[in-house]
């Protein structure tokens, strides 16, 4: 439906008087542009249209914030979510990955005086294990690069003097939602993903689940052509 009026606007023959101009002052916004700064956008990548009530009824369990969170349906599955406060928005942005149903809620930061439909759901941070490395690998250094190979990195979990020994490396890093899950690298490292939500076990990619490769599926179950390449096991 939104779209269609989209399409609608933009495909419309403005006469002289429509196309008049009006100019927005900055006092009229400025009460709304210091509210947005405690304002963030959430896309629910779902390949169904959730259930608005439980979603927020869910979040507001969750997060357990001190102040109020007021959570608007801007169209399906995306919500304008208002905190009273801003430490309250940044513990919920630090905490991320969230999700629902284990569907993927996508965060953005709520940009002043950004239409909501340009607003880009393509990035996560998540937080990622790497498993197999040699002791003399395990430290600050190793971490970065291998992180910046999956992603952007954001931070690298050490101890003190920069070592991350143990049974993994873990970082953090900001993963591009719309290319496939890192399996591993060229080092033969395993990659585990933590808080993993719903994913296409054929393509990899988190915004879409397997429905419609089920045939591809079946037939190469038939044939033995085509094994798995993602699955349950790249959870943490």
């Amino acid at each position: 439906m939104y779209s269609d009026i989209v399409d609608l606007c933009e495909r419309l023959k403005l006469t002289e008087g429509e196309q008049q101009e009006v100019e927005i002052h900055e006092e009229d916004v400025r009460w709304t542009l210091e509210k947005s700064k405690k304002c963030i956008m959430a896309c629910v990548l779902a390949d169904k249209e959730i259930n608005r009530n439980a979603f927020r009824n869910t979040l507001i369990k969750v997060w357990q914030i001190e102040g109020k969170a007021d959570i608007t349906d801007m169209r399906r599955n995306k919500f304008l979510i208002a905190f009273t406060y801003y430490v309250d928005k940044n513990r919920v942005m630090h905490g991320r990955p969230w999700t629902f149903d284990k569907f993927l809620i996508c965060l953005v930061d709520y940009e002043d005086v950004a239409f909501p439909k340009e607003m880009q759901f393509t990035k996560e941070p998540f937080w990622i294990q790497c498993h197999d490395l040699p002791f003399a690998c395990m430290n600050y250094g190793t971490g970065e690069r291998l992180g910046n190979s999956v992603g952007q990195v954001l931070r690298v979990e050490t101890s003190g003097g920069g070592s991350s020994w143990g049974k993994f490396t873990r970082f953090k890093i900001f993963h591009d939602i719309t290319k496939p899950l890192a399996r591993g690298r060229f080092l033969t490292l395993g990659v585990l993903h933590e808080k993993l939500p719903n994913f296409c076990y054929t393509c990899g990619i988190i915004n879409h689940m397997a429905g419609n490769y089920r045939k591809l599926e079946w037939e190469s179950s038939r044939t033995n052509s085509l094994s798995p390449q993602y699955g349950a096991w790249l959870r943490a």
